[in-house]
């Protein structure tokens, strides 16, 4: 929502990641009348649920797939 105006009709024009949690959103109005271009900045501040594990990734040793086919 536009500060400005209050209208509805925004684009996020760019956005820069500070850190994993923080992040700036530069935005522009889009109503010909306000056309303000603002700063929205967003933060993750908890996690409500999630399946994440801190372990690593197994890694697959499928034999066939380090293999390499050439058809002469």
């Amino acid at each position: 929502m536009c500060p400005q105006c209050h209208g509805t009709q925004t684009i996020i024009r760019t956005s820069r990641r500070t850190t994993p949690t923080f992040q700036t959103l530069y935005c522009d109005c889009l109503n010909e009348h306000c056309m303000t271009r603002f700063v929205v900045e967003s933060a993750t501040t908890h996690i409500l649920h999630s399946l994440f594990e801190e372990k690593p990734l197994p890694i697959k040793t499928n034999k066939q797939e380090n293999q390499l086919t050439l058809n002469l």
